[in-house]
């Protein structure tokens, strides 16, 4: 995505819209910790880096690119 400047609306077509608050390091890391002890084989699906956990709040769904604008702004 973007840098911070643009609020991470540096990508063209459709978005995927929610509300979320962000995970800090800590956290994140004690649940990598018991993910990883819960499941010592790895868990399916796609991995999301550590630092691009957040809790979901709401999800507004998909819009276009300038309805997300429009949201941010």
């Amino acid at each position: 995505m973007g840098d911070a400047g643009d609020a991470g609306l540096a990508w063209a077509g459709a978005a995927r819209l929610f509300m979320a608050v962000a995970v800090d390091a800590g956290t994140a890391e004690r649940i990598r910790g018991a993910v990883a002890a819960r499941f010592p084989h790895g868990v399916p699906g796609r991995a999301v880096r550590p630092d691009a956990w957040h809790l979901t709040l709401r999800f507004l769904g998909d819009a276009t690119a300038e309805a997300a604008r429009r949201v941010v702004a």
